[in-house]
């Protein structure tokens, strides 16, 4: 997979994206390779565990490793391959307060603002724009609020626009801007 990557970020340095992400578990020298063969202005994000897995979930595919414990290893992996930055679920960035890997994006995905919680959710680790930015967050991604607003009569937004415009209230309420 080193070579791979290397190929891979050769040709995707090409098209000159601000951000690409790789899996972690590609290892370090994977993600050196890919590093090596971008420009430094991409910023490459290591993901570590998705968020549809519970822990549960989790420890099944991966006897012996919780969660927690998954995200430092990737960390780590990631740091030392050169990453720019991680996507991980909000409630693993306590894991990371402990080490310092220099990261300078975290990007948090499953975002769901108090008025998007649903049940049945297959996202197993969601948390709030709030609950992101005030652990370290520098990006979001909340795709499903966005586009899953549709007129309704439950009092949530009923556009996508609506939606941004909400989140963005709710970030702004939690930054104190």
């Amino acid at each position: 997979i080193p070579e791979t990557l290397k190929l891979d970020g050769e040709l995707i340095a090409e098209v000159k994206p601000a951000l690409l992400t790789v899996k972690c578990s590609a290892g370090r020298k994977a993600i050196r390779q890919l590093r090596d063969a971008m420009p430094p202005e991409i910023k490459i994000l290591g993901v570590t565990v998705p968020t549809s897995f519970d822990e549960e979930g989790w420890i099944s595919m991966n006897p012996g490793l919780n969660i927690g414990n998954s995200v430092l290893r990737f960390a780590d992996e990631a740091a030392e391959g050169g990453a720019d930055g991680l996507v991980l679920s909000g409630r693993e960035l306590q894991y990371l307060r402990c080490e310092d890997h220099g990261f300078s994006e975290i990007v948090i995905p499953a975002i769901r603002p108090t008025w998007a919680w649903v049940k049945g959710d297959d996202q197993r680790r969601p948390v709030t724009p709030t609950a992101a930015f005030q652990q370290g967050a520098t990006r979001i991604v909340a795709v499903r609020p966005v586009t899953g607003a549709v007129p309704n009569t439950e009092g949530r937004p009923e556009s996508p626009r609506e939606a941004v415009e909400w989140i963005l209230k709710e970030i702004e309420q939690a930054l104190g801007a």
